[in-house]
């Protein structure tokens, strides 16, 4: 399943570049992301790439993001390897032509990859892939009209629900926690 959607992102990268060549605003984005998972490990690290569609103009714009997270709950609840895929809006605010500040909210799809080998855990067989949602707000800098950095900080709402080999009750993992992404951006 997690290779299908990441498939999916890929197709969905690809075929906007076509999109991009008739629009301006298109964005091409990689970063790194730092995710503070309320029941994971602290510090928890990983990439990122995303792509942004125009839907008017510069400034509003339908986001498809996706973060690799291959330790999230290593070290406090087992072997958890997260992958987040976003779709949302962002809005844009470009007060000049080198920097601008941003607004985004959206939906998270998040696959879920769990060993449970730690002894710890208490029966739990897996963890389940989960809906999600997450707001927050950016600040960018152009370096000149193609390429640019930019940093963003949003709240992500995520539980999962873990399956447990001998109990009828089910636990919540909450995966709840700001995220701050921080990369590079390439305009067309």
């Amino acid at each position: 399943m997690k290779k299908i959607g990441l498939l999916l992102l890929a197709v969905l990268l690809t075929s906007g570049s076509t999109f991009a060549e008739e629009q301006s605003g298109f964005e091409l984005s990689a970063w790194a992301n730092y995710y503070d998972v309320m029941d994971g490990d602290d510090n928890v690290w990983g990439p990122g790439l995303g792509v942004g569609i125009p839907l008017m103009g510069r400034e509003l714009l339908l986001d498809f993001r996706a973060s690799w997270l291959p330790d999230a709950g290593e070290d406090r609840f087992g072997d958890l390897e997260l992958v987040p895929l976003d779709l949302g809006l962002s809005y844009h605010y470009v007060p000049c032509d080198n920097w601008g500040v941003s607004i985004m909210a959206g939906v998270t799809y998040a696959f879920a990859d769990f060993d449970p080998r730690n002894e710890a855990l208490d029966g739990i067989a897996d963890i389940n892939d989960e809906w999600g949602s997450y707001v927050g707000a950016g600040a960018e800098y152009k370096f000149n009209p193609n390429f640019g950095a930019f940093t963003n900080v949003y709240y992500r709402f995520l539980d999962f629900t873990t399956d447990r080999n001998n109990s009828a009750s089910d636990r919540e993992f909450e995966a709840d926690g700001v995220n701050v992404d921080v990369g590079l951006k390439y305009y067309f």
